[in-house]
């Protein structure tokens, strides 16, 4: 079967990734045992890069895209989101000693909302494999995405060009925040505006007032999060045990390549996971399928 002829559970579970479709598959997966049984099949350079990428995430700040029609821009979109907060260092006071490197931050949940007019071309390669370590959830209206959002805290900032929008300097960053970016040639939908928590814009100086999509987003999240690494690293950080979890999605992705596609998938990986016996000890599982 396809995703989207899995089971409801076991497919809105891998629709956010490996580990929660093995948790949905069998409830013994844990992220530490899966960060215990499949380190070795890293090298220990991989495994450091794993900890100090899950460590330098924040679900502080989200992006989202709306209706954009062409998929390079939500692949340029996606590599923002998982570069920036490349490692920053302090020149240190003594000229002899090395940088101290700085905490990065980066974003790692995008949402991307389907229009009915837009068709996506797939342009995956724009990418450049960024969209392998963030988490993509994609919404058929802004009104489902915005809920959900709402229900984990954040505030809604679009980019807009309206009278009523602010400057992106002035938007507050006290609160979790998700930036919407919208279509390349309408912007946001009137739905999207109408829902918003607040507008902004980006300050410009020359004779056009607007960027490319891609380019909007990768300015808005330079500022914000550079903005946001004088906050105490405790406000926005993940915490430890959602760093945990990170970790083992990104193994898992590093080992497995790709995505779960249907519940064969699943199956043929807890094999690696666990052994035979432990497999068939399991009666939520088909016996014949290992």
């Amino acid at each position: 079967p396809t995703l989207m002829t899995m089971p409801l559970s076991v497919a809105a579970a891998a629709a956010r990734g490996w580990l929660a479709a093995l948790q949905q598959c069998d409830a013994r997966v844990t992220p530490a045992l899966v960060l215990e049984r499949l380190s070795a099949a890293i090298t220990p350079a991989r495994r450091l890069r794993i900890q100090q990428v899950a460590a330098s995430r924040t679900r502080f700040v989200a992006a989202a895209v709306e209706g954009l029609y062409d998929l390079g821009n939500v692949g340029a979109v996606l590599r923002s989101c998982d570069g920036f907060g490349v490692t920053w260092l302090r020149k240190p006071r003594n000229p002899l000693a090395a940088p101290t490197p700085i905490p990065t931050l980066q974003v790692q949940d995008v949402h991307i909302i389907r229009s009915a007019t837009a068709t996506y071309k797939d342009s995956r390669p724009a990418t450049t494999g960024a969209h392998n370590w963030l988490t993509v959830r994609q919404w058929e209206n802004c009104s489902d995405c915005f809920s959900a959002l709402r229900t984990d805290g954040y505030q809604i900032a679009v980019a807009d060009l309206t009278e009523e929008a602010v400057s992106l300097e002035q938007v507050e960053l006290s609160r979790k925040t998700c930036f919407l970016f919208g279509n390349e040639r309408l912007g946001i939908s009137p739905q999207a505006r109408e829902l918003a928590d607040v507008r902004f814009f980006i300050p410009m100086h020359g004779f056009v007032q607007s960027l490319n999509v891609s380019v909007a987003a990768a300015v808005t999240l330079h500022h914000v999060t550079r903005s946001l690494r004088r906050k105490n690293a405790a406000d926005i950080a993940l915490s430890t045990a959602d760093q945990e979890e990170l970790q083992a999605e990104f193994l898992l992705r590093t080992t497995l390549r790709g995505s779960p596609h249907n519940v064969r998938d699943c199956r043929r990986e807890l094999g690696r996971l666990f052994s035979r016996e432990e497999l068939l000890a399991n009666p939520h599982l088909h016996q014949d399928s290992f």
